[in-house]
């Protein structure tokens, strides 16, 4: 079986776990990267930011995991499906869900790769 067989299957088990709970259908939301800034480097602008579409399931930190500083007591854990998502999460991108919210991609993030493709995401968001 291959990366992107593997990756599939996931995507299709995060979207059956989202559809398990809540209203029944799978659990959407936005992964937004800053733009670049443009303009001269002493009064640069912002760019345009980018918005991608991901399916996630939400879930929390064990609180063994939890020790007040990488994670906090606060913090949210999502799963996020690769296929469906056209960038890698880093730190420093928002995290939109369907509330409206948006919320801070910080440490630790973490990715699952049988057979060296990444097929999952772990993401901690904050805020």
């Amino acid at each position: 079986m291959s990366a992107a067989e593997i990756a599939a299957d996931v995507l299709a088990g995060l979207q059956e776990a989202g559809s398990e709970t809540g209203d029944g259908t799978p659990a959407m939301a936005v992964i937004i990267r800053a733009g670049t800034p443009t303009g001269p480097s002493y009064n640069q602008s912002p760019g345009t930011p980018s918005e991608h579409s991901c399916t996630v399931v939400y879930s929390r930190w064990d609180a063994r995991q939890i020790d007040g500083t990488l994670i906090k007591a606060d913090d949210q854990r999502l799963l996020v499906g690769v296929p469906d998502l056209a960038i890698v999460p880093q730190v420093g991108d928002r995290f939109r869900g369907a509330d409206g919210v948006e919320r801070e991609i910080v440490p630790p993030l973490s990715h699952v790769s049988p057979g060296g493709g990444a097929v999952l995401y772990v993401l901690n968001v904050r805020g």
